[in-house]
């Protein structure tokens, strides 16, 4: 996270999923998680974009109990695509949308109030590949989350999807 050339911190953002799923939990939480935190908020755009891209499947390797607010923080801020210190990035969204269900398994119903709101965020985004990504996961929340929490959140998101564009339905 350190290195001078911005090119090799963009590398190791783009490669912490992969180097987590073969770490202890201790070693994530005492050395890894402190690094999405640094390339999150690096000088470069390259760097921060790469580690927002791979924020999803890095939460994917973890455990609920590694998966921290603040991080959880850091992948709802990509629902707007505004995650980037305020610069906004058109592909953030879909990013985000992709890796939701993976995501939300991971820190499973517990988690799912840390979410809603990047979720409700992602239904009425201006993109329909974003909407369209998260309509076809819909039936993996569902599962996830359960009858209860699938009838107080998704079900309007289905409804909106089903009076959506074509490319959504």
């Amino acid at each position: 996270a350190s290195d001078e050339i911005w090119g090799v911190r963009k590398a190791c953002a783009e490669s912490m999923g992969d180097v987590a799923a073969s770490l202890t939990p201790d070693v994530r939480r005492d050395k890894l998680l402190p690094l999405v935190e640094a390339f999150t908020s690096d000088v470069s755009r390259w760097v921060r974009n790469a580690a927002f891209q791979h924020l999803g499947p890095l939460i994917a390797t973890l455990s609920a109990d590694e998966v921290t607010p603040q991080i959880l923080q850091l992948f709802s801020s990509m629902a707007t695509g505004k995650c980037n210190g305020g610069a906004g990035d058109s592909e953030m969204p879909n990013h985000c949308a992709y890796n939701f269900p993976a995501v939300v398994l991971t820190v499973g119903r517990e988690g799912w109030p840390l979410l809603r709101d990047a979720y409700a965020e992602l239904v009425k985004d201006i993109q329909w590949k974003v909407r369209r990504t998260l309509a076809f996961s819909l039936h993996e929340l569902s599962l996830i989350l359960g009858p209860e929490l699938t009838a107080g959140s998704l079900l309007d998101a289905m409804d909106a999807f089903l009076s959506d564009l074509d490319e959504v339905k």
